[in-house]
């Protein structure tokens, strides 16, 4: 009997611990969205306003750094060995995958 009430107990508990928690999860991540909406928003206009009238035309062209020689950018070449290749007779050892031709 007592572990027939006990059960019931445990039972009503966690449905309206159920029924109570949900919708106040969903009620503050709605919360901290809009927030968080809010502030892009201001750093936006913020952002925006420091931005002068002209635009981002000056007289001042971009210029975009000179690799050195020799070098590449990193998404078009790999290493020649693995980072953890170990080292014989002074010289890094060859990867398995560059010794295959991949």
């Amino acid at each position: 009997m007592t572990r027939r009430i006990l059960t019931g107990m445990v039972a009503v508990t966690v449905v309206a611990v159920v029924i109570f928690a949900v919708p106040l999860g969903v009620g503050a991540g709605r919360l901290y969205r809009s927030r968080e909406a809010s502030r892009l928003e201001r750093e936006a206009t913020r952002a925006a306003g420091a931005v002068p009238a002209t635009g981002l035309h000056g007289d001042d062209p971009v210029e975009l750094p000179v690799a050195a020689r020799g070098s590449a950018s990193p998404c078009t070449t790999r290493p020649a060995v693995a980072p953890w290749a170990p080292v014989r007779n002074g010289a890094a050892a060859r990867s398995p995958a560059r010794s295959l031709g991949a």
